[in-house]
């Protein structure tokens, strides 16, 4: 019964080094990840900035009389 106990505890000795190796790859790529989604948080800001200049300035040329481009 020691003999079989022994390789029981080896066998769950293993599994635990491999689910600890798989946690170490996870953590890796859940960062990778976070630090993608945190690189294009200011890239979102730059291209709504881009989008509200030029809806306010299509705003403010559909507001000019239409000879002011003509003469």
């Amino acid at each position: 019964m020691t003999d079989s106990l022994e390789r029981e505890l080896g066998r769950l000795e293993t599994k635990m080094a491999n689910l600890e190796t798989d946690m170490a790859l996870l953590q890796k790529d859940v960062r990778e990840i976070r630090d993608a989604l945190v690189g294009y948080k200011g890239g979102w800001r730059v291209l709504t900035l881009i989008v509200a200049a030029s809806a306010a300035l299509g705003a403010l040329i559909a507001k000019m009389p239409i000879g002011t481009f003509f003469r």
